[in-house]
């Protein structure tokens, strides 16, 4: 399983850097990789059940994480984005200041 997801993750990667490569085959290549997810997926559950629930090792979802393309220690595709910081007693006072003026 691991294998299936790492040739489908390669995959991608060389497609969605082709210039060439049409939206259909970027496509393909996403449904290949989800395909191989899935499996993985059911794998583990599988193995959940079997087990009853007991003895699964956070460590086995960790390895499975790397496999789809994650990063040790957390560091995977960061994204930037932008955030407001609200203070909502700062707006309590505010909408309070606002009634009595």
């Amino acid at each position: 399983n691991k294998k299936a997801i790492t040739e489908a993750i390669e995959e991608l990667r060389k497609v969605k850097n082709d210039e060439s490569k049409t939206v259909e085959e970027i496509d393909a290549a996403m449904k290949n990789l989800e395909s191989a997810s899935h499996k993985l997926a059911e794998a583990m559950y599988q193995k959940v059940q079997e087990s009853g629930g007991q003895g699964m090792n956070p460590e086995d979802l960790a390895g499975a994480s790397q496999a789809a393309g994650a990063a040790p220690g957390g560091e995977g595709n960061v994204v930037d984005a932008d955030f407001e910081v609200v203070d909502e007693e700062k707006e309590e006072k505010d909408k309070k200041k606002k009634k009595k003026g």
